[in-house]
């Protein structure tokens, strides 16, 4: 019998969770190591990747500029909370545990006139749509699972 039998949500989830460590560590938080720890094949996907979909968040984030520098404090706390937290959650689920953490889903809200061209909105959006539609399904879900808990602990409770 399969480690998830029953549970093909939380199958979903386990894998945004594994998967999405390796890429923070990897990508997203290449701008908070020292230039001469990472690897030059990541810095030539960051530079291809950058030239294929012209991300503007990326883009921004790589020219260093001022203007970019409110990033950085979210590249920290992806470091500091979100990746600690996406242990612990694929952790529980992993050992099916009632109590597995919530996740709550991120919504990151970019400032100033930065809307991309409209060829480019179908590639960001399929870069950033799972980001918000995965945890936000995870919201949802695990909102539900709260929900059935706390009521039949109330049933428990008043008997």
């Amino acid at each position: 019998m399969s480690r998830f039998a029953g549970r093909a949500l939380d199958r979903v989830w386990f894998t945004f969770l594994v998967l999405h460590i390796p890429i923070s560590l990897t990508l997203d938080l290449q701008l908070l190591y020292p230039p001469q720890l990472i690897p030059r094949p990541l810095v030539a996907f960051i530079d291809w990747y950058t030239g294929w979909s012209k991300d503007p968040i990326v883009l921004g984030a790589h020219t260093k500029t001022a203007e970019w520098g409110w990033l950085y404090v979210f590249f920290w706390v992806e470091a500091v909370v979100q990746i600690p937290l996406c242990a612990v959650g694929a952790y529980g689920l992993w050992r099916s545990e009632p109590s597995s953490p919530i996740l709550p889903p991120r919504i990151w809200r970019v400032h100033g006139d930065l809307r991309p061209p409209v060829h480019l909105t179908a590639s960001l959006l399929g870069s950033y749509g799972p980001f918000m539609m995965i945890p936000l399904g995870m919201a949802v879900d695990m909102t539900a699972r709260l929900v059935h808990i706390v009521s039949a602990a109330q049933e428990r409770k008043s008997l």
